[in-house]
């Protein structure tokens, strides 16, 4: 699994899939995708934020359509240059 995380340009997160009832973090958060150099893309939640220097470290969402226009702004990046704003973070 890890050498798909590896391979990876782009990290896709959902944790919350019902903000009203769920909130938080999850593994994928800390040891996968960051921990692979992927660039990373995740719900946005305060949790989170404690965490990571958003648009800097890491990139979140808050909602579908945002996440849609995001990935679509991603997905231009070269898979070198999305490694070495992954990096960046270290």
């Amino acid at each position: 699994m890890v050498d798909i995380y590896n391979a990876s340009n782009i990290g896709l997160d959902i944790s919350q899939w019902d903000k009203k009832k769920f909130s938080g973090l999850n593994s994928e958060n800390f040891r996968i995708f960051p921990a692979c150099g992927t660039f990373f893309i995740t719900d946005d939640s305060n949790e989170i934020r404690e965490y990571y220097n958003i648009g800097e470290e890491i990139e979140t969402y808050q909602d579908v359509s945002e996440l849609k226009d995001k990935l679509k702004i991603i997905t231009w990046l070269t898979p070198r240059s999305a490694r070495r704003i992954a990096l960046k973070r270290i």
